[in-house]
């Protein structure tokens, strides 16, 4: 997955654009820290693996959201 995305992001940033190319990145950078560096397989994305990031995200941007939501 991790390559793809590179792949995408590389392409983006030689068509000259870089307002999506900056977001995408973000993403991407935040996406690779979550897996610890490690690349997934696109067979390994499962329904649960994006509700896991959207939380961790969550937690590290405001410790007390996941209390909130249970």
């Amino acid at each position: 997955f991790l390559f793809q995305a590179q792949s995408y992001l590389d392409a983006l940033k030689e068509a000259g654009k870089y307002n999506p190319y900056t977001s995408e990145n973000s993403s991407v950078n935040h996406f690779r820290e979550f897996l610890k560096g490690e690349d997934i397989a696109f067979s390994d994305l499962t329904s649960d693996l994006p509700e896991r990031f959207v939380i961790t995200c969550a937690r590290s941007t405001n410790p007390n959201a996941a209390s909130r939501n249970g």
